[in-house]
């Protein structure tokens, strides 16, 4: 009997939900040859190479996990690092259809140690070797500490793989005290560059408000990256205002999505500022815009916080962090940012997060009901005119004990939402 081929479209579908099972994706790639090239696709697309945080254990392996670096295992011990290495190199240089394959790397260098002597010569020089052969990357997660500890050999290999012009998104976190001027360096390599994610440890939130040099201006580069897509947590506002400058080398007039999670109630006066001179530069063309509730704290950032008329393309609105109890609600503050719309807005979704409080202002907790009356003035203002295209509505509530019947009450404060053909209001509970 003769053998029947599936087409290719199927055999991808087939691949394409086994993307998270690396055995069964192995077995697809004993098939026959079209099986192979795309089960390889899944089983070597992400690779994690550096160090592991606490011990130095190399890490040396493909993964299928969201979060490689948080997930995998480590292999061998310290004294094989280089070793490791070398085979993996070896591995590389006799398989050269397994680079084209590796889109995602990520690059650990999350080690408590900051010594450079940790880092051997021998195997800087085998892995900058191996970060020379990935000229197929798309995407960097590079996981630092002190990024001037480590020796120069190793940070010009990371920087060369970045300069790359296939790299379109490059993610940062770091673990340990930085400097601004590091991560500005790392930030301006990639000419191709559209997505841009970095994430800082409350360690090091604290020293990064400081002065920078106008590096764009003393060390221009050739090409101006556009960013799409730009997401900042517990940043500095030395960062934000390099990003703010005219000649920055990335360029953020032409944004889709932003995700801004700062500190600006404990941070400082001026990263407040930097954050509002931020959204509103990136205004215009939003798509998709997403808010930490700590934002809504002040009310003197309040008031220039939220012109929703400053973005005339959004659809989709994330707030996270809102709070709610008998004597303050954030409710007020959305009420009155939608009320002050005066353009048809093309909003879509609406996504809230709100931790719900009950203060205790009366002993037997009867307080509770006042909670709840802010919220008809949101119900109110959603179904406006301006607003005609929302349609989904998705809340989130972080309830504490004695507040178990927050999801029914909040329910039943947006009868006119409800009212409205076509819409969905989803609401969802978590005690705290």
């Amino acid at each position: 009997m003769k053998p029947v081929r599936l087409p290719l479209e199927l055999v991808f579908l087939i691949i394409e939900n086994l993307w998270h099972d690396p055995v069964s994706l192995k077995s697809c790639s004993l098939v026959c040859s079209s099986w192979t090239s795309a089960a390889h696709s899944y089983l070597f697309r992400t690779l994690v190479l550096g160090k592991e945080w606490s011990e130095l254990r190399p890490l040396c392996v493909f993964s299928q996990d969201i979060d490689p670096i948080q997930t995998t295992r480590t292999l061998g011990v310290p004294s094989v690092a280089t070793q490791i290495y070398r085979d993996f190199l070896k591995f590389l240089t006799h398989a050269p259809g397994i680079v084209a394959k590796i889109h995602f790397l990520a690059l650990a260098f999350r080690s408590r140690h900051s010594d450079p002597a940790l880092y051997q010569q021998e195997e800087v020089e085998v892995f900058s070797k191996i970060l020379v052969q990935l000229t197929r990357v798309a995407t960097i997660h590079l996981g630092i500490h002190n990024w001037d500890t480590y020796p120069i050999e190793l940070r010009d290999a990371v920087t060369t793989v970045i300069r790359q012009p296939s790299i379109s998104k490059l993610s940062i976190r770091s673990y340990a005290y930085s400097t601004v001027s590091n991560l500005i360096t790392l930030c301006r390599q990639s000419p191709g560059l559209k997505v841009l994610d970095i994430v800082y440890s409350l360690s090091c939130s604290g020293t990064l408000d400081q002065d920078v040099p106008d590096i764009d201006v003393v060390d221009p580069v050739e090409t101006v990256a556009h960013l799409e897509d730009l997401r900042i947590s517990a940043c500095s506002s030395s960062f934000i205002e390099w990003m703010l400058r005219p000649r920055c080398s990335l360029d953020i007039g032409s944004l889709r999505r932003l995700n801004l999670q700062l500190d600006t109630v404990s941070g400082s006066a001026v990263r407040s500022e930097r954050a509002i001179q931020l959204i509103r530069k990136t205004a215009p063309h939003l798509e998709d815009l997403e808010l930490d509730g700590e934002i809504f704290m002040s009310i003197s950032i309040r008031e220039r916080f939220y012109e929703l008329d400053l973005s005339p393309n959004l659809r989709r609105l994330r707030l996270r962090g809102l709070q709610s109890s008998s004597t303050y609600s954030s409710a007020y503050i959305l009420a009155d940012m939608f009320s002050r719309l005066t353009i048809s807005l093309p909003l879509e979704e609406l996504y809230m997060v709100i931790e719900i409080q009950c203060n205790g202002f009366f002993s037997d907790g009867s307080d509770a009901p006042l909670i709840w009356p802010a919220w008809r003035q949101v119900d109110k203002q959603l179904v406006c005119s301006e607003l005609g295209q929302l349609r989904t509505v998705t809340i989130r509530l972080l309830i504490h004990a004695g507040l178990e019947d927050s999801e029914r009450n909040m329910l039943d404060v947006f009868p006119a939402f409800r009212a409205r053909p076509g819409a969905t209001l989803e609401i969802s509970t978590k005690v705290l």
